[in-house]
């Protein structure tokens, strides 16, 4: 739950910052008040660091699907097909993302690469995982 309400939390102010920066505009958008500092960075500064912080939730995510994984199941070929999944993933919004160079329209290749990108941020991953294992525990 932390993960998840942090993760949103720092999402939604900084699209909103961006938003006003980008479009110069003057409208009802306010960063929370523990963020008001995001109001003297550049674009630029704001679009990097979502994707900095894209990658770390993504980590973030892995360690506890991870650590949950490892502390209920102690399979090591349990914790293997979870990185595997989240590696497999990974490479795949990253070769969605760049298909938008060619294959795909960049707004198509885009939204795909978001989508899979949400999965690994959100415990979704885990909520497949781990009854998956338990049910191969089962057998």
């Amino acid at each position: 739950m932390v993960l998840g309400f942090s993760r949103d939390y720092l999402f939604v102010n900084i699209n909103y910052q961006a938003s006003k920066t980008y479009y110069h505009r003057l409208d009802d958008y306010h960063v929370a008040e523990g963020l008001k500092f995001l109001e003297s960075w550049s674009y630029t500064k704001l679009y990097y660091t979502k994707w900095i912080l894209t990658i770390t939730y993504t980590l973030l995510y892995l360690a506890t699907t991870f650590a949950s994984i490892h502390l209920a199941f102690r399979n090591k070929k349990y914790n293997y097909y979870t990185l595997l999944t989240y590696i497999i993933l990974f490479v795949l919004a990253g070769a969605a993302f760049a298909s938008g160079k060619g294959i795909l329209s960049a707004d198509r290749a885009y939204t795909i690469s978001r989508q899979i990108m949400g999965w690994l941020q959100s415990p979704i991953i885990a909520m497949i995982l781990l009854p998956a294992f338990y049910l191969s525990e089962k057998k």
